[in-house]
């Protein structure tokens, strides 16, 4: 053994082999230092820790080995031994050919006799991996330490009994319990409601036997407010053993809004929140396999409002919003809970009630509902009297699936209507083919203006004094190319019904004006062509614009078209009339009054209206020669217009002596068969060229 060997030993002041052999084999380090930290003596087992034999360590110091950083540390250990001679410990990091190795160091001062430091004792060991063990597993804690207090979603965890356990600061906001107010009550089933008490535990039981759980529940907060939140539970597994549940709940209280919205929005109607015809559909199905399996009955109605069309296209569609919420809330006022009222579009209403045990039932809602529209509805001052045609169709009498069923309570209300609306019957089958036709005619009208089925006619209004043709009258006509020529007693009430007659009168406005223009430009014949404006026209907005429009698209002089109102028109919504009325004067059209003395026009209004003519209606023209009422009420209008300098024009006029009567009398403007029935376009451009009607 070398000197510096020697000297270790000497350090000692032992030379047993045993105590030799016991240094030379153990694991640990075991170092002789001198006072100023040379290394006097190195155990073989430096060379398995550190990769340097000992004798390259013996003779140096041993701080040329230890990292730069840890130099202080271990001079205050030193110092620290010098003081109290007693033994100390420090870790710190020594350089080894694997790199830095992390050493637990214990130090421990050699006395001599004299009780002075003669140097140290050092037994070191590699603690290397359990550093880094120890590292990684702060770092571990650490990331799960974020993961648990900085996540945005609740997590929390029970043990294997369902005892609250754990919740971090996200649980805390969500619930507004603190976790040591959960720890104190042990138990959060206060925060589940009490109807899924059962399922949740279902799901915790799952979880404690290492099934993973995905579900949704409500919470019942602190504050009292309900949350609705996913829950995803796993379990807690130490040593192959599971000993609880965690739980990460994220808030989806938006999420479920939302869907709720839409749903809503999928299954209702979004005007008058009733049902739309999915759910209405959908309802109906499953009352019918309800149904089916007690035996019972169902009814469905179909509900169409009369002459609402009419309403929303002449007032447009935001008054006729407000018309269908009232009436859907008159509606749901008559319903009982398990019964669904649904707007299936438009005006266009569905009433289901099932497990029917009584068919009067049904019979009963639908009186109650007609009875519901005897009040008027106020909307924008207006005063709208709303009635409705209702057709009624039971399970199984009448069908055993919503197809049939719809259909029959379908052609059930067009009976209703063609009743004279404002009534409600049953499905019968004798009256379908009559309703089918009444469809198919209502299909047909709707493709007619787009087809150009549609023709005006001409008749003539004459002067009976000079036999001139003071104007023209053009009426529509349908000319089907299956029907033929389609009355237009059948079609008119039809397209007032269905909204169609302002598109129809817009039409044949625009073509007597492109004719009448024609007629002056290639015959220069210049007379007034008269048009009747209906209703649902004459209550648009823009029906003065429409009109300028067209006489500009036509080049027609205003002074040349004359447009007829019905008196049943001008006797409603007075004032409306009257400004619609005076912008139809200062356009320069010629105004006149139909139909005059079948409505009931007061005579105080009359003198109010910038009007030019009244025509008389033919009713009072039929029997003139041998009913001393109608010559009377036709001798009055007379000289009441002539006071109020308006002209007259009687219509109707078939016979000499209706024509002799009416020149007796001092009217001299007729209308009728007598000169001339109403014909196409071409047919009087040949009367008048072969002078059978004088020009």
């Amino acid at each position: 053994m070398d000197g510096g060997r020697k000297l270790g030993y000497g350090v000692f002041g032992a030379s047993d082999e045993r105590f030799r052999l016991i240094i030379e084999n153990v694991t640990d380090m075991i170092a002789v230092l001198d006072n100023e930290g040379t290394i006097l003596y190195a155990s073989p087992s430096h060379a398995f820790v550190l990769g340097q034999e000992p004798a390259y360590y013996e003779g140096t110091s041993s701080f040329q080995f230890i990292h730069p950083e840890d130099v202080p540390h271990v001079q205050e250990v030193i110092a620290h031994m010098h003081v109290s001679q007693k033994q100390a410990q420090a870790e710190f990091r020594f350089r080894s050919t694997f790199g830095w190795k992390q050493l637990e160091v214990r130090g421990m001062p050699v006395l001599s006799d004299a009780g002075n430091i003669d140097g140290f004792v050092i037994v070191g060991r590699d603690i290397t991996l359990r550093k880094e063990a120890e590292r990684r597993l702060a770092e571990s804690e650490q990331r799960y330490k974020s993961l648990y207090e900085q996540n945005i979603d609740a997590v929390f965890s029970f043990d294997e009994n369902g005892k609250f356990r754990s919740g971090n600061p996200a649980w805390e906001k969500l619930t507004g319990y603190t976790e040591a107010e959960l720890l104190q009550n042990g138990s959060a089933d206060h925060l589940i409601p009490d109807e899924d008490l059962d399922r949740i535990d279902v799901h915790l039981q799952k979880a404690l036997r290492g099934e993973a759980q995905y579900y949704e529940m409500p919470i019942l907060t602190k504050s009292g407010e309900r949350v609705h939140v996913s829950v995803t539970n796993f379990p807690i597994v130490i040593n192959e053993e599971i000993v609880g549940v965690f739980g990460i709940a994220k808030d989806i209280t938006k999420r479920k809004r939302d869907e709720q919205m839409i749903y809503h929005l999928a299954y209702h109607d979004p005007l008058t929140k009733l049902p739309n015809r999915r759910l209405f559909l959908d309802r109906l199905q499953y009352a019918l396999d309800a149904a089916r399996e007690a035996q019972q009955m169902v009814a469905v109605m179909m509900l169409d409002l009369d002459r609402f069309k009419v309403i929303n296209e002449s007032l447009g569609h935001a008054i006729g919003d407000q018309i269908l919420q009232e009436v859907a809330e008159r509606l749901d006022s008559c319903i009982a809970s398990e019964h669904t009222v649904a707007r299936l579009g438009g005006d266009e209403f569905a009433l289901l009630m099932p497990m029917l045990t009584d068919p009067d039932q049904a019979v009963e809602t639908a009186q109650s509902i007609l009875n519901a529209f005897t009040p008027p509805i106020l909307v924008a001052g207006y005063e709208f009297h709303i009635t409705s045609s209702i057709g009624i169709a039971l399970y199984p009498e009448d069908g055993c699936d919503v197809n049939t069923l719809l259909k029959h309570a379908d052609t059930a209300m067009y009976i209703a209507k063609d009743q004279g609306k404002n009534n409600f019957q049953h499905n019968r089958a004798g009256k379908n083919e009559q309703v089918f036709q009444y469809m198919e005619l209502e299909n047909d009208l709707r493709k007619a203006l787009e087809r150009e089925q549609f023709v005006v006619y001409y008749q003539p209004q004459i002067n009976i004094n000079t036999g001139l043709v003071i104007g023209v009258e053009a009426l529509v006509r349908w000319q089907h190319p299956e029907r033929g020529l389609v009355s237009p007693a059948q079609f008119i009430p039809l397209a007032e019904e269905t909204g169609l007659i302002a598109q129809i009168s817009e039409w044949v406005l625009r073509e007597a004006c492109r004719q009448a223009r024609q007629w002056q430009v290639e015959k220069s014949q210049y007379f007034k062509v008269s048009v009747n404006l209906s209703s649902s026209q004459f209550q648009q907005m823009d029906m003065v614009d429409k009109v300028r429009r067209i006489l500009q698209e036509t080049e027609l002089h205003p002074q040349y078209l004359d447009l007829e109102i019905t008196e049943s028109i001008a006797m409603h919504n007075i004032d409306f009339v009257i400004s619609k009325l005076m912008q139809l004067e200062r356009l320069g059209v010629h105004i006149s009054i139909d139909d005059f003395g079948t409505g009931f026009s007061s005579l105080s209004y009359l003198k109010k209206f910038p009007i030019h003519t009244l025509k008389i209606d033919r009713s009072f023209i039929q029997d003139i020669t041998t009913d001393p009422d109608d010559a009377s009420i036709v001798t009055a209008i007379r000289w009441m217009a002539r006071s109020l300098n308006l002209d007259v024009v009687v219509e109707g006029v078939e016979t000499g002596e209706q024509l002799e009567f009416l020149r007796s009398i001092d009217c001299d403007k007729v209308q009728g068969f007598y000169y001339c029935k109403p014909v196409p376009a071409r047919e009087f451009e040949r009367l008048v060229t072969r002078g059978e009607l004088m020009i």
